[in-house]
């Protein structure tokens, strides 16, 4: 319902004082003005005025308000901006300080939410130095200029999976305490390397240890990235990695060269510019959540049954359309990581 303006407020102590009933008071309003007013708070304002003689509201009761000025209001508005781990604590000392003034806690949060600050946990990305940031743009600008749809490229990556059995989040009745699931200190792990595409997935390899360059050469790349080239790509692919030592080693190079592998060199830092990290996202939930592997061959068979009945093709081509979202958020933000 629209409040009672000053002009209004006139036109009715006006009706009042040459005599006119609230009743009729209500009619001229919606006919002259078009506003309409319910009854009883025609009635209170009227008695109000009576009892005051002034248009104004009757003054709250309570601890009167300490004035905020624009300055102030910058002032902490700039706090937050400088650093936006400032607690209202923080900035209850900070005005104490610097500008010998006194506020409750309360009052900063109302401000602070005045100034359009909310509190929200907080969100990790990757670390991008400032030369990789320039590669990183580079990169993503020449994708979005030459129309980039990365249909022969294989991503591919190397990730570490815990014996983990609970998922990250759990429920309980409240008026029980939550139940305490076991974890151990030191849970089995196991390496994995895999690839996807457009065209499918190549094979999972599955592994304990340390990768070297050898071992990569040897396992990885003869023995599940040749086989899936020469079945799937066999009219040209682009082979892409991180640059990891053993990746860049000279072993590895020579043998890029001998078994014309052709490898799509990318900028360093950038995990969000692979799709393949959003599988390895999806494969540890569904070991937490639907697999609960208690021994190593439990694990083992879990991601060797994910990778072989959930990578389709065709959930490889949704992960790498998904690229169509982070290249442009990399060029927003001038290189640094996208948060996808």
């Amino acid at each position: 319902m629209p409040r009672l303006n000053d002009r209004l407020k006139a036109i009715i102590v006006d009706l009042v004082l040459k005599g006119k009933k609230n009743c009729e008071i209500l009619k001229l309003l919606k006919e002259q003005e078009n506003f309409t007013i319910d009854r009883h708070n025609l009635a209170k304002f009227i008695k109000r005025f009576h009892e005051t003689r002034s248009f104004q509201n009757k003054p709250k009761s309570g601890r009167p308000q300490k004035d905020v000025s624009d300055d102030l209001l910058n002032f902490i508005d700039k706090k937050m901006e400088s650093n936006d781990e400032t607690t209202s604590t923080m900035l209850q000392q900070i005005l104490r300080d610097q500008m010998d003034l006194e506020f409750s806690v309360d009052k900063i949060k109302r401000i602070r939410r005045k100034l359009g600050w909310l509190s929200t946990g907080t969100k990790y990305c990757q670390l991008v130095k400032e030369v990789n940031r320039a590669k990183r743009f580079e990169f993503c600008q020449r994708c979005i200029d030459t129309g980039e749809n990365f249909d022969n490229v294989i991503f591919t990556d190397q990730c570490t999976v815990a014996m983990e059995q609970h998922a990250r989040i759990t429920f309980h009745r409240w008026w029980e305490p939550p139940n305490q699931k076991g974890r151990p200190k030191h849970p089995y792990k196991v390496h994995i390397w895999a690839g996807i595409s457009r065209r499918g997935a190549t094979n999972i390899a599955v592994f304990t240890g340390i990768m070297e360059s050898e071992f990569f050469v040897s396992e990885i790349l003869k023995k599940h990235l040749e086989p899936f080239l020469a079945l799937v790509y066999p009219d040209g692919h682009r082979f892409m990695q991180d640059n990891d030592p053993k990746h860049t080693s000279k072993r590895a190079k020579e043998y890029y060269r001998e078994a014309n592998i052709n490898w799509w060199q990318t900028p360093p830092e950038s995990p969000d510019l692979n799709p393949i990290e959003l599988i390895w996202h999806e494969l540890k939930h569904y070991l937490r959540v639907s697999v609960k592997p208690k021994t190593k061959e439990e694990l083992v068979d879990g991601i060797v049954g994910f990778w072989g009945e959930r990578i389709t093709p065709e959930k490889c081509t949704t992960y790498i359309d998904h690229l169509k979202k982070v290249i442009p958020k990399v060029i927003e933000r001038e290189g640094r990581a996208s948060g996808y």
